[in-house]
């Protein structure tokens, strides 16, 4: 996989919601996952870094 950025990676910024909890019946029976992607928390518990203000 190739990505196109505009500054070097900064892990403690990487951030992601586990595949299995958004309500999506995926057409696997088990997934392959790297343990960076095991780690990631449910959607009901994602602490989003970002902030929605309505008044923008």
């Amino acid at each position: 996989m190739l990505y196109k950025v505009t500054s070097v990676h900064a892990p403690e910024c990487d951030a992601g919601i586990a595949w299995d909890s958004i309500g999506f019946v995926w057409p696997v029976a088990e997934a392959e996952l790297s343990p960076r992607d095991r780690a990631h928390p449910a959607l009901s518990s994602f602490d989003s870094p970002f902030v929605f203000d309505p008044a923008r």
